[in-house]
């Protein structure tokens, strides 16, 4: 052990102090941990470059996600814009049948005001038909006087002249009624033509959207990489793990799925875009691997084939050792020699010679009905591919007929001898075959329920066709009726006038207009009753028009809520909250790089304090203990760095 004189600055006294052995600074623990520490230090810096362009990667998709997601809400934009000139068209139009009904029904009421003014007047001259009989004789007396008087005649005449106008006006007012009734009849069935279209329509998008969204869950695929890669996330047992990446995933699909602003029909188009996107992929994946499946199956079918000509080959070898150990046999039991060994040898040999041909015949049926299931799959999925009718017919199949033959030959000469053994069951098919085979009766399924879908849309287009034009029909009925009874209307009131003019007239003609009216009084009140039904039946499809365009406006209600703005407001958020990301993820590479830094001076730090420790203290010091403690910091402090991105990226996801 040395010794070192130490000089202190207090005092001019020397102290002698004990000094450790000399530590040379390219010492082996040293050097290893220099080693270590540089290539940990190069793992760190490979990762970061790894981290830094998995980032641009993602943020030049992101770019290319939002330019896309801006046509889409170009486009979008311009349907709702275009859905809006609709429902605007459908107010108008349901405003101005709002309003021709209304008018309508006014003219009914005055037509059956007038009408009940008429009958009023029947009664009433029914009621004075006594007092006419009374005073006929009276009248008839003087009725060659009263058509001799000038001034009575004149006045008669004025009179019939203004009944006369009165008749023309009624005349003309019922023909304005007839025409105004037409109009009102042709638009309502505009009205019926234009819902029904627009029901179809809307129908015909709500069960694609419904077929589409089946069809997507009915795919799992995309659920399980989520999970595996949430999974991964979780666990964190690869060194080269990207946090961020991960982060920028997670904004990615925020992004994608769209604003909460959206509406719900916006999202349903978008979703199907998506989904239709994705059934095109995995209609595609789906023929390549029944593809994939056919090749291994004529692989499989090939092999199998080979194998029952060797089967064959091994068969007839069999049989003719067979035969001539049979011979041989029956010579020794003629020659009757003492060879009893031989014999019970030779009678073994047969048994496992019989045992043999039997397990290889029995063995090449079954490769036969290997071959056989083969070329029936293989069928099945040209079919399936092919996919030219809804029910494909299975292909028959023909067994090979040399191999059939030979093992029939083998058989029936060996009935005598070999015994008899069960047949083995079906072998199973593999599990790629059942999958192609399951999913071909799927898409047969889909098929069907698709075409008798459409065949139960073709029927109710007809049904809805025939049935508007039933309306078409007995509306036009209707107006027949209706000009036919304002006819009868105004005759009878015609009559009614001309009986009361004329009511000086013979007693007989009197009696015959008075039944003759009654019958049309009667026939009115009929036909009144039968207007009114069918007053009441337009009125119950005027509810139901209604009820439709009131469903309609619920349906466009959507369109109403949607809010751009807040469309706009929500993704330039996403682009804030993105800019923010990556400026801190570049404060937090600088922090690491000032840390690696920091790093590499404590390590130059630590061979100078060694070199110093070994000129000046003893193995007791705590330098090398104190460097320790600063390497194991400066290590805790990267782990809290990329615990915090871990945080951060947390956070963005739950965002």
């Amino acid at each position: 052990v040395g010794s070192a004189v130490v000089v202190d600055g207090s005092a001019t006294r020397a102290t002698r102090m004990p000094v450790a052995p000399y530590i040379e600074p390219n010492h082996a623990l040293l050097s290893k941990y220099q080693s270590q520490v540089e290539s940990h230090l190069d793992k760190v810096s490979l990762q970061l470059d790894e981290d830094i362009a998995a980032m641009r990667r993602k943020l030049k998709e992101d770019k290319a996600i939002i330019d896309n997601h801006n046509e889409r809400k170009t486009i979008l934009e311009k349907e709702i814009s275009k859905y809006e000139m609709e429902k605007l068209e459908h107010d108008k139009l349901f405003e101005d049948t709002q309003r021709k009904v209304a008018d309508r029904e006014e003219a009914l009421l005055r037509e059956e005001i007038l009408l009940q003014t008429t009958l009023d007047r029947a009664q009433r001259g029914k009621a004075t038909n006594d007092d006419l009989r009374i005073r006929l004789d009276a009248a008839n007396a003087k009725i060659a006087q009263l058509q001799l008087h000038l001034g009575g005649d004149k006045e008669r005449r004025g009179h019939h002249r203004g009944l006369t106008r009165v008749w023309e006006k009624a005349r003309e007012e019922g023909q304005r009624l007839a025409k105004e009734k037409n109009k009102q009849d042709a638009h309502i069935a505009q009205l019926r033509k234009d819902v029904t279209a627009v029901d179809a329509s809307l129908k015909k998008i709500r069960e694609e959207i419904v077929q589409e969204i089946e069809s997507f869950e009915s795919n799992p695929k995309h659920a399980n990489q989520l999970r595996e890669r949430a999974k991964a996330f979780e666990d964190e047992t690869t060194i080269g793990e990207d946090h961020f990446g991960e982060l920028m995933c997670k904004l990615k699909e925020r992004t994608a799925a769209g604003g909460k602003g959206d509406s719900a029909t916006v999202k349903a188009i978008r979703d199907s875009l998506v989904k239709v996107q994705k059934l095109v992929e995995r209609k595609r994946n789906y023929l390549e691997e029944i593809v994939k499946n056919s090749e291994d199956t004529m692989d499989r079918i090939a092999k199998t084939r080979a194998e029952i000509e060797r089967s064959e080959i091994a068969t007839r070898k069999s049989q003719s050792t067979v035969t001539r150990i049979r011979k041989q046999y029956a010579n020794l039991r003629q020659a009757k020699t003492g060879f009893v060994e031989d014999a019970e040898s030779t009678d073994s040999e047969l048994e496992n010679l019989d045992g043999q041909h039997t397990s290889m015949a029995l063995r090449t049926e079954m490769l036969q009905r290997q071959a056989e299931e083969m070329e029936r799959l293989i069928a099945s999925s040209a079919a399936a591919r092919s996919r030219k009718s809804d029910r494909p017919v299975r292909p028959k199949t023909v067994r090979p007929g040399g191999a059939r033959m030979a093992h029939t030959g083998t058989t029936e000469e060996s009935n005598d001898t070999l015994p008899t053994r069960k047949t083995p069951k079906k072998p199973r098919v593999s599990t790629a075959v059942e999958k192609a085979k399951s999913r071909n009766v799927a898409a047969k399924r889909r098929a069907t329920a698709m075409k008798m879908a459409k065949d139960r849309l073709a029927i109710q287009l007809d049904e809805a066709e025939a049935r508007v034009g039933v309306e078409r029909e007995e509306v036009k009925e209707m107006a027949q009726r209706l000009k036919k009874l304002e006819e009868d209307r105004i005759e009878v009131v015609r009559n009614k006038e001309k009986n009361a003019i004329d009511s000086v007239t013979v007693e007989t003609l009197e009696t015959r207009e008075e039944k003759r009216n009654a019958e049309r009084a009667t026939e009115l009140q009929q036909q009144r009753d039968l207007v009114d039904f069918e007053v009441r039946e337009l009125q119950s499809q005027i509810e139901f028009e209604e009820q439709a365009l009131h469903d309609i406006r619920k349906k466009l209600e959507p369109y109403e809520k949607m809010d751009i703005v807040a469309y706009e407001e929500e993704k330039k958020g996403h682009a804030i909250e993105l800019r923010r990301l990556k400026n801190y993820h570049t404060d937090l590479k600088k922090a690491i790089r000032e840390k690696q830094k920091e790093l590499s001076l404590s390590v130059v730090q630590r061979e100078s304090a060694v070199d110093k420790a070994n000129s000046t203290l003893n193995l007791d010091t705590s330098v090398r203990a104190e460097r320790e403690r600063e390497v194991e910091e400066v290590q805790k402090q990267i782990e809290d760095l990329e615990q915090e991105l871990h945080t951060m990226g947390l956070s963005a996801v739950s965002l």
